[in-house]
């Protein structure tokens, strides 16, 4: 779908134009993946002198009947709904394999909330594909705040590029010497806000590892990562 996520997030109930075959497969996994699944119901297509029916697709586990519709398909287009696409963002993603998918997986966990499998996709890319890809370091927060406590230091943040797409981590996310590179090697650049919408469903750990295969995960994730859950997952 050639629709941002920004776009389609301040549109949700818009519903923009998707190849037929694209449509299918984002249906195929809302029914599988939301309570009450999805059902297709046929009525007549308002616009005049065409006498195809149209197919309509709607949630049925949704209690407000304005929110169940969320895809029409014409014999001529087909159209899904802003949210609904955003639900169903894990469908569209090919087996993340370039550090340019990898990166893009990560963004796509993120918008989802999915914040261990984003780590877990930058490990991967980094991992996998250093030192092709661009490194850059956002230094934001003092050793020390006004009270005099120390910072968690979670804003100042590691950053990694291929191509049009780009992600970050926090420092204290990575393993120390992987954190250290950063700090003396790699380019400085200005902090930014943050301010990601997560409400959408973004690709889990389960799905790169369904990917990839969980052997290549952990090994990446634990080289790069400090981080208790990872341990836990891989380390068993």
């Amino acid at each position: 779908m050639d629709v941002s996520y920004t776009l389609r997030h301040q549109n949700r109930g818009a519903l923009f134009r998707i190849a037929p075959k694209k449509l299918h497969r984002r249906l195929r996994y809302l029914d599988r993946e939301v309570e009450g699944g999805v059902s297709a119901h046929q009525r007549p297509d308002p616009r005049p002198d065409v006498e195809t029916p149209e197919t309509i697709y709607v949630l049925d586990g949704l209690s407000e009947p304005g929110e169940r519709l969320i895809a029409v398909e014409r014999a001529d287009e087909a159209r899904l709904q802003g949210h609904a696409s955003l639900m169903s963002e894990p469908a569209a993603m090919p087996v993340p394999r370039s550090a340019e998918a990898l990166i893009a997986f990560a963004e796509k966990a993120k918008n989802g909330g999915n914040y261990g499998a984003a780590n877990a996709a930058f490990a991967l890319a980094l991992h996998e594909h250093f030192p092709s890809i661009e490194c850059s370091l956002s230094v934001r927060e003092r050793p020390k705040t006004p009270t005099g406590a120390m910072t968690d230091g979670y804003y100042d943040l590691a950053y990694i590029q291929d191509g049009e797409e780009e992600t970050c981590i926090p420092i204290p996310k990575l393993r120390g010497t992987v954190a250290y590179w950063f700090a003396a090697h790699a380019d400085r650049r200005e902090p930014i806000d943050h301010d990601r919408d997560t409400s959408g469903v973004g690709p889990t750990i389960a799905d790169l590892e369904t990917a990839l295969g969980p052997a290549t995960v952990g090994a990446a994730a634990l080289a790069i990562l400090d981080d208790d859950a990872v341990r836990e997952r891989y380390e068993g």
